[in-house]
Formats: structure tokens, C-alpha cells, sequence
């Protein structure tokens, strides 16, 4: 949007061709940042930011490499020559730049509630709003099993440079503290994905526990992938079905891909996290149909599953025992909705503090049971 064109940007050596910078120096600078591409469809408002800012920067570093002779008036206008060699040394020391910031840089997020049409709960999701480079903050290393959590407290919107690191698990004396840098054991469960993801952002190949364990050796055959696929299909057709309002079509297309899993793969090749999200989803269904009774009864089965595969004191398992007690509360159980408000709140606390949007939730859901039903302290 500038009205600066760019040959206000051209220089010549040797006397001789114009020499555009601008815009195809920024586009070599962008590709480093890994923030932007050519609409800003990634990255949004801050891939501007960065693009203007580079810009800028590099307009700064030129002026500042240009020498004036003393007796040239401060009014006086000069004419001046910027050469390959001064290009080229902007350049570099931006690209340095930039990968100092995307090697180092913490990515600010903010918590926001969010629920679909028909949906009868709402999903807490964490929203990347920025990024921003920390004196203590960045110097932590990572691990897809990560010690402590990262959490912003104060500021516009939730949040702000004002990072805490919160410890998630009792940590001994000596031990390292580490942060996830995105990947992460939970949400990624190969390890070959996991490294993949960290070489190109980050630049190192990752050693930490769990990506030195070994890889299932169970023998993926075409059969087994054959299979892994039609529940595959089944489990998007329900989704899309439910989400059409066929509740019952979604819910009988979800529970086709559960069984395919379950009758036609052995107990090895079953991947626990998909059956999971399975479990999960037929709950979520019967809760947009108002079977709440139903919609708990899942839901409890996608905990039983999800704790072998995450952990009872994960981030994965507190988003359940809030959605679980939520659930719960709806069908009018106060005393499992407590017994799980009970199980979430500390649970959140340990990675949020406070702050998190399902405990002041969690709270009036007992407050409320309490008051109706004090048989229940």
C-alpha cells in the first residue's frame, strides 16, 4: 500500500541498470520467516507488520551506509549511488535478523470460548496473536514432554508480553525445565512428524525422550491400512451428517467407524487417539441432540481411552474432565458433574492459573449444584 515506488528503491553500478530492491529482497526475507506468503493468507495482519518492518529496516540500514561529505547542507539534496554490495549487506543482516526472531521468538496466545451451531458445549482454544522475543522466556529448550506451560497474564484481550512459565509435573533438583515449541507428544504421535516439524521451523534435529524411544514395530500391512481408511471415510461422513443436522445418520456413521477398527484390527495396529476422538465425537452428537444421558456415557468412554494415551494429569485429559462435568451437569448427574469439576479445576489451575475461561464456568456449575443440592459437600 505504499506510495513509494519502487524505484525510489533503485540504484546503479557501475553507472549502468537499475537495481530494484524492495519488493524481491523482502520476498527472499519473507521465505525465512516462515510467517508469510505472497496474499498474507498466513499469518494475517502480522505477516504486514513484518513485511513493513523489513522494509523499513532495510531503508534505515542503506541511508545509515551512505556517507555525505561535511560540506553537503542538511537542506541540500544529493544524488546517491547504492550498490549490489550495500544491498547485499542489508540484506544478510535482516536475514540474520529474522532468524534470530523465528529461532527465538514465543508465540503469544489467547484463550477464547468458541462453540458451532448446535453444538451443546464449547470448546476453550488457545489463539496465536503474536509472537515476541524473551530475555529468560526464550532460553528454555524443548521437549514433545514438556515440564512446564506457557501462559500470559494481563494486557488487552487476555493477555500480553508478560509470560509465565508455569511447572505442570513435580520437577527434581538439577532437572531441566522445558516448554513444548509447538510439537508435541500429545498432538503429534510420531516422532518422525515431530522432528520433521522442528528441523524446518527451528533447525535441530530433536533428542528428547520421547522422540528417543523407539517407534511401534507393529506391521502396518495394506489390509491394515485398507481398514485405517474406510474408518477414516465413515468418521468424516458422520461428522459432515451431524453437522447437517442428520444426528442420528452422523451417529450411526461414527459408530460404523469405531467398529471397524475395533472387529477388523488387531489389538496392536488400533490407534487408541483416533478411537478417542471417535468415542469423543459420538458424544459430542448426542449432546447437539440433547440425549445428554447418552452424551456422558461416551464421553466417559473417550476418558477411559484418552488416559492411556495421554496421561491422567495432561492438558488433554483437564479439556475433558471440564467437557465431561459440563455434560454431566446438563443431564442433570450433579453428583459425577462435581466428582469431575473436582478432577478439572486443579487440573486447569496447574497449566493456566486462573485465567482459563472453563474454570470461573466449572465454579458456577458447582456453586450452583451446591447451593440446590448441599447433601452433595
Amino acid at each position: 500500500g505504499s506510495d513509494v515506488p519502487p524505484v525510489a528503491f533503485a540504484g546503479r553500478e557501475s553507472g549502468e541498470g537499475p537495481l530494484a530492491f524492495g519488493h524481491q529482497h523482502l520476498q527472499s526475507l519473507v521465505a525465512v520467516s516462515k510467517e508469510t506468503d505472497e496474499t498474507l493468507t498466513s499469518g494475517g495482519y502480522e505477516s504486514a507488520v513484518v513485511a513493513l518492518a523489513l522494509h523499513a529496516g532495510a531503508v534505515h540500514l542503506l541511508v545509515r551506509a551512505v556517507e555525505v561529505p561535511d560540506d553537503v547542507a542538511e537542506t541540500e539534496e544529493v544524488d546517491v549511488v547504492i550498490s549490489d554490495g550495500m544491498l547485499r549487506e542489508a540484506c544478510n543482516a535482516l536475514v540474520h535478523l529474522m532468524r534470530a526472531i523465528t529461532a527465538n521468538a514465543v508465540a503469544i496466545t489467547k484463550l477464547t470460548s468458541a462453540s458451532s451451531k448446535g453444538r451443546s458445549t464449547a470448546t476453550v482454544r488457545q489463539d496465536r496473536i503474536g509472537k515476541a522475543v524473551y530475555t529468560v522466556g526464550s532460553m528454555f529448550n524443548h521437549s514433545c514432554d514438556p515440564n512446564c506451560h506457557l501462559q500470559w497474564e494481563g494486557g488487552p484481550y487476555d493477555t500480553s508480553p508478560r509470560l509465565v512459565v508455569r511447572a505442570t509435573t513435580s520437577i527434581a533438583p538439577g532437572e531441566a525445565l522445558t516448554i513444548s515449541y509447538g510439537p508435541h507428544k500429545n498432538r503429534q504421535h510420531s516422532s518422525k512428524t515431530r522432528r520433521k516439524l522442528l528441523q524446518e521451523q527451528y533447525g535441530f534435529h530433536c533428542t528428547c525422550g520421547p522422540c528417543s524411544e523407539p517407534e511401534s514395530k507393529f506391521p502396518v500391512t495394506d489390509e491394515i491400512q485398507e481398514v485405517w481408511m474406510k474408518a477414516s471415510d465413515l468418521y468424516q461422513k458422520g461428522r459432515r451428517l451431524a453437522g447437517d443436522g442428520r444426528h442420528q445418520d452422523g451417529i450411526d456413521a461414527l459408530t460404523g467407524s469405531l467398529d471397524m477398527l475395533t472387529r477388523h484390527l488387531p489389538e496392536g495396529a488400533r490407534p487408541k487417539h483416533i478411537m478417542a476422538k471417535t468415542l469423543d465425537a459420538i458424544a459430542e452428537v448426542h449432546g447437539m441432540k440433547g440425549d445428554f444421558d447418552n452424551a456422558c456415557i461416551w464421553c466417559q468412554k473417550a476418558v477411559e481411552q484418552l488416559s492411556g494415551v495421554f496421561g491422567r494429569q495432561s492438558l488433554e485429559m483437564a479439556a475433558e474432565y471440564d467437557k465431561l462435568a459440563g455434560l454431566f451437569f446438563r443431564a442433570k448427574k450433579f453428583k459425577q458433574a462435581l466428582q469431575y469439576i473436582d478432577q478439572a479445576i486443579p487440573l486447569l489451575q496447574s497449566f493456566y492459573g486462573d485465567r482459563h475461561l472453563g474454570i470461573a464456568e466449572l465454579g458456577q456449575y458447582k456453586e450452583f449444584i451446591l447451593q440446590k443440592h448441599p447433601d452433595l459437600k
